[in-house]
């Protein structure tokens, strides 16, 4: 992102984008709206390469290797097999100088030796000498895959063309993506409070507009958010996280929090971005907070209190 310059044209376009991704915290979480963003006005703006892009690629497979090595959850038999393939493939290669000149290490690659005393100071060895070299793959022949599909067909030998139709969750994210201004989805950014005509008008919008109800339900299935509709929202836009720390500040009388109590508030926000919303019985019984609730002992009231405000500000019925 620093590498975009604020005086390029294409940049000030698109710089309510840019300069917000350009800020750390905008990287702590990043919601199914900032997937958007990045992708639709800050991929096109940042310089393609593909030579580098090929060799980014093998980076990625051999870290996925260095995770399962510290950590036995992590299954990375399959990135290994992918390293092997490719160091066969360039094996055949030897005709080509920069390939030639790190068989030694291809032939490891290929050792179940090597991999039986693999380390990650010769993982890194493997990456460095062949990442540059996966280029010389690309544009080979690969596999050919036949495709036979056959024309849909009615009365007059006149096509059923083509079905265009657009998923409502596309319609939701799209709706997002584009009315991130409007009043109603700031007040949800923000942690502002919702009114009932706010919910009414969302409710509107989800269910009339977009889609109707069943489009809604089905959408929603696999969620926590139920019919609240601001709290699927808040799931899919996440939360300014600077105004939900700072707001935490006026339930402290003055206290501060120590590092344990701000990790805490982290993963509060997280879950919230997360899941849309939280309560103080999530709190106290799930993971992680369960385990470490402990460490606002001297705080529980506040602490309390801000998790009643954030649940509180979607549900406008609880403050009637």
């Amino acid at each position: 992102m620093q590498q975009l310059s604020d005086t390029h044209i294409s940049v000030r376009a698109n710089w309510e984008a840019v300069s917000h991704f350009k800020m750390d915290e905008a990287w702590v979480y990043i919601s199914e709206v900032d997937v958007l963003t990045l992708k639709n006005d800050i991929a096109k703006l940042l310089l393609g390469n593909t030579l580098d892009e090929y060799a980014k690629k093998f980076d990625v497979l051999v870290l996925a290797i260095e995770l399962g090595m510290v950590c036995k959850e992590f299954n990375s038999s399959k990135a290994i097999v992918n390293v092997q393939g490719l160091a066969n493939r360039l094996l055949t290669m030897g005709s080509i100088p920069q390939v030639a000149a790190k068989t030694k290490t291809l032939n490891e690659v290929l050792s179940s030796v090597a991999w039986d005393n693999c380390s990650l100071g010769w993982l890194e060895k493997v990456r460095l000498d062949l990442r540059n070299l996966i280029k010389f793959l690309m544009g080979n022949k690969g596999q050919t895959f036949t495709i036979d599909i056959e024309d849909i067909m009615i009365d007059n030998g006149e096509s059923a063309g083509i079905d265009m139709r657009v998923s409502y969750r596309k319609k939701v994210m799209d709706y997002l993506l584009e009315n991130k201004h409007a009043p109603v989805i700031e007040k949800i950014y923000h942690l502002e409070q919702l009114t009932t005509d706010d919910i009414l008008e969302l409710e509107r919008i989800l269910w009339e507009e977009l889609g109707d109800k069943e489009d809604y339900e089905k959408f929603v299935a696999d969620k926590s958010c139920g019919e609240n509709v601001a709290i699927l929202i808040r799931s899919l836009i996440g939360v300014d996280r600077e105004i939900a720390l700072q707001r935490f500040n006026k339930f402290l009388d003055g206290n501060e929090l120590n590092t344990d109590q701000q990790e805490f508030l982290n993963q509060i926000l997280d879950y919230v971005c997360e899941n849309g919303d939280i309560t103080t019985w999530n709190v106290v019984n799930d993971y992680p907070f369960d385990e470490n609730l402990e460490v606002f002992s001297d705080k529980m009231i506040p602490l309390r209190n801000y998790i009643e405000s954030v649940h509180g500000v979607v549900n406008p019925v609880m403050q009637g």
